[in-house]
């Protein structure tokens, strides 16, 4: 995914805690995976990378899963489950859509077991956005199957991101409930298996309290799976979801690391990208300032990939890495210098640069405005603060045109365009609590209340210190 030596010992070298083996080359898949489905190859190679290949999309480690899968078909171009597996992992959605049928025409020609046949039509249908239709199949197998942990573990993931998360009062909404009691029931029976372990971690990424059995099994898959990436970030997730960002940081990294020389190109590991922003991330929210300012600078001096501007590393480097600095301005307790805001607008150009219409630079500008109207809002420059101010809702509302003509136009990375957006929101609100004075409560409020839970494994869109984390 992303180079351990380039992106954080480089930077931070002088810290033990960033103190890391030199990456090694991809391990060949383990002659006894931690998954045996009946598969109708005879391929000894073929079966040992559709497993490997399995457990990494389970845990959604796509890109890794997507090297198995090619791996699987160059050794038997019969396996049918493995041409299913590469539409899965397929980072263009469009593209993903248009191949459905003839993928579904093709698969009927190819030898199946009874749990392959399953598992084809069950990942058809979650191809097709059928998300809880799958889930209830998964979980219908799994009730009449009770030794299949596979297809549970996959109907309660199905089950939490067909509803994602909890009302207003922190009660579970009513698929994520069943999820969490389902995933509840499984780890009783099954606390020594890797997946159920990073299930029954995975179904509180969003919960309003992570609870210490979320975190003890996220410890008890990191133990069974520590050459994977994800486990390792999930548990520093949950850590820092709980307000213990420091804690967080040494697992953060050790994705980094389980992430690094996979053989995966660096634009399309989104996994190495996400566990990269959050080591920063953490860094920052933990107050130490220094060593997040060195990863940050570390990965702003990556080149950008322009052949891949929309793969999901790509995308995640572009709208993520390059707004940070200014994000993580914006609800600090204390109001940013005009040295601090200049240097972190600058630190939002990358190389070679953007194009002069790209969005993210509207994001940029709406940033930064907003944070010098704070900024003069404080100091009392009313004047300043009203045009700072204005910027930053023409800015914003200039990003939300193109976002709508953009998205009109099929392309489909919605997560940071929408992350983005929310971002701009805060900060114009937060500015506003500045300079509306006998309103502040209110626009203070409204902010507050637009910072989501942190969810789907990314960074919090406006990090805030450890110390408000748990509020």
């Amino acid at each position: 995914m992303f180079h351990v030596e380039q992106v954080l010992i480089c930077s931070v070298a002088a810290t033990t805690l960033l103190a890391a083996a030199e990456p090694t080359a991809a391990p060949a898949p383990s002659p006894a995976p931690i998954v045996q489905l009946p598969l109708a190859t005879n391929n000894v190679a073929a079966n040992q990378f559709m497993q490997a290949g399995m457990v990494d999309l389970l845990l959604g480690w796509e890109e890794s899963a997507r090297v198995h899968f090619e791996k699987a078909v160059v050794a038997d171009e019969m396996c049918s489950l493995a041409y299913v597996g590469l539409m899965m992992t397929e980072p263009d959605v469009q593209k993903r859509a248009e191949s459905l049928a003839a993928l579904s025409e093709r698969i009927s020609t190819l030898p199946t077991t009874p749990v392959e046949a399953f598992y084809l039509s069950t990942f058809l249908k979650l191809i097709g956005n059928d998300h809880l239709g799958a889930a209830e199949d998964f979980c219908r197998r799994a009730e009449r199957f009770r030794r299949d942990t596979f297809s549970a573990c996959w109907g309660i993931l199905l089950l939490h991101s067909a509803d994602l998360g909890y009302d207003e009062q922190g009660k579970p909404l009513r698929l994520q409930e069943r999820a969490l009691e389902l995933a509840e029931k499984l780890y009783a029976q099954y606390p020594e298996n890797a997946l159920v372990c990073f299930v029954r971690a995975y179904v509180e990424e969003a919960a309003p309290v992570v609870s210490e059995k979320a975190l003890q099994a996220a410890m008890k898959a990191v133990e069974l799976l520590p050459e994977h990436p994800i486990p390792a970030h999930l548990l520093g997730h949950l850590y820092y979801r709980s307000g213990q960002a420091e804690k967080s940081i040494p697992h953060f990294i050790k994705a980094v690391q389980a992430a690094t020389g996979k053989g995966i190109p660096e634009w399309e590991s989104a996994v190495l990208m996400t566990s990269r922003l959050y080591v920063s991330t953490a860094m920052w929210s933990a107050g130490m300032d220094s060593r997040a300012l060195a990863t940050r600078r570390a990965m702003n001096a990556m080149p950008l990939d322009r052949e891949h501007l929309h793969a999901p590393a790509v995308i995640l480097q572009r709208w993520e890495a390059a707004t940070l600095p200014l994000r993580v301005l914006v609800m600090r307790p204390d109001t940013p210098t005009p040295g601090e805001i200049t240097a972190a607008a600058k630190a939002a150009e990358v190389k070679p640069a953007l194009p002069g219409d790209d969005p993210v630079l509207l994001v940029r500008d709406c940033l930064r405005a907003a944070l010098y109207a704070r900024l003069r809002a404080a100091k009392k420059d009313a004047e300043y603060a009203a045009r700072s101010l204005k910027l930053a809702e023409d800015a914003l509302h200039r990003y939300e045109q193109t976002r709508e003509a953009t998205l009109a136009a099929g392309v489909h990375y919605i997560t940071p365009w929408m992350r983005a957006l929310e971002a701009c929101q805060i900060a114009i609100n937060i500015a506003k609590a500045e300079f509306y004075a006998q309103t502040s409560e209110i626009w203070r409020e409204n902010a507050h209340r637009a910072v989501r839970p942190v969810t789907l494994m990314l960074p919090p869109v406006i990090p805030q210190r450890s110390s408000a984390l748990s509020q």
